[in-house]
């Protein structure tokens, strides 16, 4: 009997590790912190929450190609979006849980499946769009096709007042911050 309960806590033991549940996330292929959060979000499972993902990056690459400064709401408005965000966050290949709370401001979410660091010249990630710091939904980016340039930050707020410039796409522009 006791070597039945031995047994049973040791695969018990393994189950709890390879699930997830605090020692390894295999998924996504890094290791995961073991903190209790709130709760988690998978970057990876984009739920169209707000709209159709196609519809907003049409209206990104219209906007610029553009001559106008817009904001991040008024491309989301002519995609046809709807529901609540006020953030965008760039989640870059390699971009850490540590990166992730710095730029969120908050240590309450574990983030699953970030985009891992094995495409050395960045040329695919997502953008996360967050509502007063809770996650909402991802739109994913291919690199001759992000079209959005974020400051330091690594965040643009919905308002932020951006101006089509010059950039390394394939119609060779991009909507930038305002400023310098």
């Amino acid at each position: 009997m006791r070597k039945l309960s031995a047994v049973s806590v040791v695969m018990a033991s393994v189950v709890f590790a390879i699930s997830g549940c605090g020692i390894a996330d295999r998924s996504a292929g890094r290791a995961e912190d073991d903190r209790s959060c709130a709760s988690s979000f998978n970057v990876s499972l984009s739920t169209q929450n707000l709209g159709p993902e196609a519809r907003f990056e049409e209206a990104l690459e219209t906007a610029a190609t553009g001559t106008n400064p817009t904001t991040l709401r008024q491309v989301a408005d002519v995609a046809g979006w709807a529901g609540s965000w006020d953030t965008v966050v760039d989640l870059y290949p390699g971009i850490t849980q540590e990166d992730l709370d710095r730029i969120t401001g908050s240590s309450e979410i574990c983030w699953r499946e970030l985009p891992l660091d094995d495409d050395a010249e960045g040329r695919s990630g997502l953008y996360l769009f967050l509502n007063r710091g809770n996650p909402v939904e991802t739109v994913s980016w291919l690199g001759y096709r992000k079209y959005l340039v974020f400051p330091d930050s690594g965040s643009l707020r919905d308002d932020t007042e951006l101006v089509p410039r010059r950039g390394r796409t394939t119609i060779g522009r991009v909507l930038a911050p305002a400023g310098p």
